[in-house]
């Protein structure tokens, strides 16, 4: 069972929108995927403190057969890890490569290549596991298809690329403990109306209220308690979080 999303340490939840971590490498591929069917057909994610099912998605012929899906979303721990499943269309045999840009440079290293294939395989479940060091904020996963390459920006003859975000957490010792004497909490959750957050200190927090692609719905000051009305957002997943410049706290919350 996964533990609650509450972060003590400070860190930064940053709104990613298209490009705004750098331009990323976009693979030149000579054949679009509909004359040459080799292309990623789902990218699903599995026991994550959050998960996105990106599943029939086809051929994507823009841009050298390149997509950033920055819609979907992916959380999950330093030290923990989640399930990730691959699959290609059903009639093509190629390799598959993950990359995951762990220290935010805009670069997937060679030690950032999470998985390659030994063999041509249709698909692949592999077990993601987020490193001590991987920086605390929103970062590229990076998922490939072609019929050989080394690095995550090689040329191909046919494939497809696609990026997903990837949110970082910082899980550490004693958290329970450190939030419980802060006295953080956020009730009810789920919640369809109103919304309370709480601490049992009087210091300044910037409070924010986001959706899992990182879109700011919600912003305002806060001390001691804050109720907020979300009876008008959309039904989903959100994260809420305070920040200053000694604490960041954050919690996953359900709004139905």
């Amino acid at each position: 069972m996964k533990k609650i999303l509450l972060i003590s340490s400070l860190f930064y939840f940053t709104i990613i929108q298209l490009n705004a971590q750098g331009v990323f490498c976009h693979p030149s591929i000579a054949a679009d995927c509909v004359n040459q069917p080799n292309y990623i057909d789902s990218v699903v994610t599995a026991g994550a403190v959050q998960n996105f099912s990106n599943a029939g998605t086809n051929c994507n012929t823009q841009d050298n057969n390149y997509a950033f899906y920055k819609y979907f979303l992916v959380a999950e721990y330093r030290l923990d890890s989640f399930d990730l499943r691959v699959a290609l269309n059903k009639t093509t045999l190629s390799k598959i490569g993950v990359w995951v840009d762990w220290n935010k440079d805009s670069i997937f290293s060679s030690t950032e290549n999470i998985y390659t294939s030994v063999a041509y395989e249709t698909g692949v479940t592999i077990k993601v596991v987020v490193p001590s060091n991987a920086n605390l904020d929103t970062l590229i996963m990076r998922v490939r298809t072609a019929p050989a390459f080394t690095g995550s920006c090689d040329p191909s003859s046919t494939g497809e690329t696609e990026d997903y975000r990837f949110l970082v957490l910082n899980d550490v010792s004693g958290i329970k403990n450190i939030n419980k004497q802060a006295g953080f909490k956020v009730y009810p959750n789920p919640a369809s109306d109103m919304l309370t957050i709480s601490l049992n200190h009087s210091a300044n927090y910037v409070l924010e209220l986001s959706d899992i692609s990182g879109r700011v719905v919600y912003s305002s000051n806060m001390v001691n308690t804050k109720t907020i009305d979300v009876s008008n957002l959309q039904k989903g997943n959100y994260f809420i979080r305070l920040k200053n410049e000694n604490q960041s706290f954050i919690e996953k919350i359900v709004i139905n």
